[in-house]
This record gives structure tokens, C-alpha cells and sequence, in this order.
């Protein structure tokens, strides 16, 4: 009997380890299928924009408005066509600043059709040289309005809705040290030596800091005929080639460092489609915590002045390409290049990083050393009433500054719902019938 008894013991112990290695196997799928970090080819990507052009051709504004549409239904209309409808919508922002959000966001009627409505413009790409200040009294909630919006912006670009894709280059070694074999000293199969350097791959990948969306690798002149050619939708191409919100895949330019390796590749290479063999895309996922994609600065936080680079990556491409021509540097503002930069308070160092936004937010471009980098990001911030006068004097940066404003709570719906989350859904329990309404009409 005791030897029945430890058999079915270890068969139970067995069925633990189970369904542990399922949990664990189901919570790697699930990350794979979120958070994929593979790398997919250049043609591949092509394909992604012929299938699904309106998903895959987006910038920092048009995402934007896609994650906003993703969390918030449509606004509904109490009065319909009626003559007494004045277009004040009654929008759900439960999905977007409650439901999983340490500290919620109640987001009355009032300040969810001025927040719909600014949206809106993003889309309509006519809003993009500005930054957006969210004006309101302390503890008017506007910070945790903020840091919600954010974390949900992070949580949106990790699914398969909110796909952005960026620009990664995978040197082919072995391909270059074929056609400039002066360079190389090939030690083995697996390991090649650059001028004492050891590199144990047949390749290396260089990321571009700046996010450059991989279409902008189609030279200018060639963009419209290509586009034309690849996507089979008659209707979206309409939109595409005469609405201003797709006036950036035609008009803007990729970074100096993705600029000065195709150049580069191209001269040893001798044909466009071999340099792009060499050019790899790669899902982008906003992180708050290391700065890329999304970025917030508070009062105290040090200014990063200087360039920034990568010694090892900047010695291997001098190398591999046998000249300095290409300068891996970059500025902390191309971290957030399309996507989003934000100041919590216009206080002591967010001052003069307000100030220095004139320029970039006007012009789109400023220079790191040498170089001319261009930035295009989603610039928002938080401001009390009493901080305006720090930009306010500045007469051309006035215009540029659009302000929301984010009062006290004016919907007593909206306060009862504060009460519940505060205190529990049975705080009505407490209040005689309608009571509790009347008691938020008060507050208010």
C-alpha cells in the first residue's frame, strides 16, 4: 500500500510540473505574440504595407489618434438629429484612463469632447508644429490624466493594432569583405578580425536611434511610383497622394546616419536592391522606463546636452566601410523621434527645455555637432495656470503653444463615479436614494 501511495505521489508531482511548463509555454506565446522583437526583411515589410497600407504607413500623430479610436468608442448623442442636439457627445473613457490604471483618470463630458476634438486634428495632419500644454489647478487631476495616457499609448504599441516599425541595417561582413578583401583578415568561418577587431558574427545590426519609418529609405523622388505600383487599393491611394495627413511619406527625409550608410553601401555595392537586402525592419514598442518612443522629463531631471554615440558601433562601421564618413551621433530628442516628448510642469529645467523646443517644433530640425538632425514628435506637457508667464513673453513661441484645459470636476455623474472607485461600488449603500447624486451637485 505504501508503494501505491508514493506512485501516486509522483505521478501528482509530474502533472504539477505539467501544467507549470503549459503556464510557462502559454506566458512565452503570449509575449511572443505582443512583444515580438523579430526582425523581418525589407521585402517582407513591402508586403505588410501592399496588404494593409493604412496600418502600416503612420507616424507619431496618425498612431495617436488609432490608439485613441482603439480605447474610446464613438460619442453618443442623447438627442440625435434633434433641433435641442448641440454636438456634445457622451464618450466612454473607462477603457483608456480606469480599467488598468493604478490611479484612474474621470474624465468629465466637458474635457472629453475638448480632448476628442483635439485628436481629431492629428489625423487631419494639421496640428503637427505644436506643442500641447494641458492646462489646470493643482489637483485637478491632470498629471494622472498624463501618465494614464501614456502608459496606454505603451500598452497600445505592444499590440498588433498599434504596429509601428522602424529602420534596423544588417551589415552582411562577409559580403562586404568579398568585395574589399584589403580590409579584411578572414580568420575562420565563424569569426572574422577588422584591424584587430573580433567580430563573432557574419554580420552586424546598427538600429537607427532616430525610429526612421523604413519607407523613408525610398528615395523622394521615387516614393509615388513606387507606392502606386505596390499597393493594389485604388481608395486608400486616392487619400494617400492628396491628404495632407500622408504629406510626411512624400516630403520627409531618413536620418543622416541611414542616409550616410545607404549612401555608403550603395558606392560598394553598385545596385539599390543588394543595399536593401542589407536593410531589416523591426517592430517599435514604446518604453517609458528606458526612454524610447515615449519620454517623460520632470522639473528636476539634468538636461542632456552633449551628443550621444556608440564608441564600438562607430569604430566597426569605420572599419567595415574603410573611411569616418558615417557619424553614429545623435541627440536624446531623437529617442523620442516620432513618438512622444513630454514636460511634467513648466518648472526649474522644463523651462529652458520649453524654450529650446522653439526652434525644433517650429523648423523640425536642429544640429547635434555638426549635423543637422530633424525631429518630429508628439510634444505635450502639464502646466499650472501660474507658469504661462514663462513663454507667454515670447511672441512667436506663443503661437505654437495649443492649451487644453483640464478644470475641476462640472459632471456630477462623473464625481459619484470618483466616490465609487475611491470608496468602493456599495458607498451607495450608505446614502438614501438619489442622495448621493445630489451630494456630488454639491461638492461641485
Amino acid at each position: 500500500m505504501a508503494t501505491k501511495k508514493r506512485n501516486y505521489t509522483n505521478f501528482e508531482r509530474i502533472k504539477d510540473k505539467g501544467k507549470r511548463l503549459e503556464s510557462l509555454i502559454n506566458l512565452s506565446n503570449d509575449i511572443v505574440a505582443n512583444e515580438s522583437r523579430a526582425i523581418m526583411s525589407f521585402n517582407d515589410f513591402l508586403w505588410q504595407v501592399s496588404k494593409n497600407p493604412e496600418k502600416s504607413l503612420r507616424d507619431i500623430f496618425q498612431l495617436f489618434y488609432d490608439m485613441i479610436k482603439y480605447y474610446v468608442p464613438e460619442g453618443k448623442d442623447e438627442y440625435g438629429d434633434s433641433e435641442n442636439s448641440i454636438g456634445f457627445l457622451l464618450y466612454d473613457f473607462s477603457k483608456l484612463f480606469v480599467k488598468d490604471c493604478d490611479n484612474p483618470f474621470f474624465a468629465d463630458r466637458l474635457f472629453a469632447n475638448r480632448f476628442i476634438n483635439l485628436v481629431k486634428g492629428f489625423r487631419k495632419g494639421v496640428q503637427n508644429n505644436h506643442i500641447y500644454l494641458f492646462e489646470g489647478p493643482p489637483g485637478s487631476g491632470k498629471s494622472t490624466f498624463l501618465n494614464n495616457l501614456l502608459s496606454k499609448v505603451e500598452a497600445y504599441t505592444k499590440t498588433t493594432e498599434g504596429v509601428m516599425y522602424r529602420t534596423v541595417w544588417r551589415l552582411d561582413i562577409e559580403k562586404l569583405y568579398g568585395i574589399r578583401k584589403e580590409m579584411f583578415e578572414m580568420t575562420d568561418t565563424n569569426n572574422l578580425t577588422i584591424n584587430n577587431i573580433k567580430l563573432n558574427k557574419k554580420y552586424i545590426d546598427v538600429n537607427c536611434p532616430n525610429n526612421d519609418h523604413p519607407i523613408l529609405l525610398i528615395p523622394k523622388n521615387h516614393r509615388k511610383k513606387f507606392l502606386d505600383e505596390l499597393i493594389p487599393d485604388k481608395k486608400f491611394k486616392e487619400n494617400l497622394f492628396n491628404s495632407k495627413e500622408y504629406n510626411w511619406v512624400f516630403k520627409e527625409e531618413p536620418c543622416s546616419i541611414c542616409t550616410s550608410l545607404y549612401n555608403n553601401l550603395l558606392d560598394i555595392l553598385g545596385e539599390p536592391i543588394k543595399v536593401y537586402d542589407m536593410l531589416k525592419v523591426k517592430y517599435t514598442s514604446f518604453s517609458r522606463q528606458f526612454g524610447r518612443g515615449v519620454s517623460i522629463y520632470n522639473p528636476g531631471d539634468d538636461i542632456h546636452s552633449r551628443p550621444i554615440t556608440d564608441n564600438t558601433v562607430q569604430n566597426t562601421i569605420n572599419e567595415i566601410f574603410g573611411n569616418d564618413e558615417i557619424k553614429y551621433i545623435y541627440s536624446y530628442l531623437a529617442l523620442t523621434n516620432n513618438g512622444i516628448f513630454t514636460l511634467m510642469d513648466i518648472k526649474e529645467h522644463n523651462i529652458e527645455r520649453l524654450i529650446d523646443l522653439h526652434g525644433i517644433i517650429s523648423d523640425g530640425v536642429h544640429k547635434v555637432d555638426l549635423i543637422e538632425e530633424r525631429i518630429k514628435s508628439l510634444f505635450l506637457g502639464v502646466i499650472n495656470p501660474e507658469d504661462k508667464k514663462h513663454y507667454e513673453n515670447v511672441k512667436s513661441f506663443r503661437y505654437r503653444v495649443i492649451t487644453v484645459s483640464i478644470p475641476y470636476i462640472l459632471d456630477y455623474n462623473t464625481e459619484v463615479a470618483i466616490y465609487k472607485n475611491k470608496f468602493g461600488e456599495n458607498i451607495e449603500n450608505f446614502f438614501l436614494p438619489r442622495i448621493i447624486s445630489n451630494f456630488a451637485k454639491i461638492i461641485i
